[in-house]
């Protein structure tokens, strides 16, 4: 019973997300890149100064997506 409970559930949320065009679950607060991060690209992180620091504790808690760790040589 619990299991078709938490699918009934996980179906209404699901609607829901669709319904109102949520986006991913908001990680962190503080840097744009690390709200979103299945929405960031490779520059957002560096918007500032290409050769700044990471300035944000939350940037250094996860991994970039997978995405964006293959490396291309195109510029944007």
């Amino acid at each position: 019973m619990v299991r078709a409970d938490n699918t009934q559930v996980f179906q209404r949320r699901a609607e829901l997300v669709q319904s109102l065009g949520l986006t991913d679950l908001c990680l962190f607060t503080d840097a744009r890149y690390c709200r979103h991060p299945s929405m960031a690209d490779r520059n957002t992180a560096f918007q500032d100064n290409p050769m700044s620091f990471e300035h944000f504790p939350s940037g250094s808690l996860f991994m970039p997506p997978p995405h964006l760790k293959e490396r291309t040589d195109e510029v944007d």
